[in-house]
């Protein structure tokens, strides 16, 4: 398991890539841009689609990081939820769960970052490469 020090922040990935910070700063629309790459605790992982890359976002963060992924379910019910008939369209993760896939590419990015938010990991430690 890999565990999260919140009193020590620390950067998980020193890559080039761009930072979710930095598109944000650059544009806060990401309509239009695919994403490649999402890098998250040292995990780097080729994605094609804003849907896989939420897909991939939650089953890391759930492997490596249980309790934090069950404070995003009890947060985030309407995203997050072990009952696919509560969500307009889902897509199952490999721990059972189901997310909402009916989202638009913006709001697939501004959920994972207030997921982030939400556990402690900052924006500089996971990247999304475009």
């Amino acid at each position: 398991m890999y565990h999260l020090q919140k009193s020590n922040k620390t950067n998980y990935n020193q890559s080039n890539d761009i930072q979710s910070n930095e598109i944000e700063k650059k544009s806060n629309d990401v309509t239009g841009k695919k994403p490649k790459t999402l890098m998250i605790f040292d995990q780097e992982i080729s994605v094609k689609t804003w849907r896989d890359l939420l897909a991939h976002f939650l089953n890391t963060i759930s492997e490596f990081e249980p309790e934090l992924f069950q404070q995003l379910v009890e947060e985030y019910p309407h995203f997050i939820n072990n009952s696919p008939e509560k969500l307009r369209e889902s897509r199952k993760l490999n721990n059972g769960y189901y997310i909402e896939v009916n989202l638009s590419a913006d709001s697939i990015y501004r959920f994972c970052k207030q997921a982030t938010e939400t556990i402690g990991l900052l924006s500089d430690d996971w990247h999304i490469e475009i």
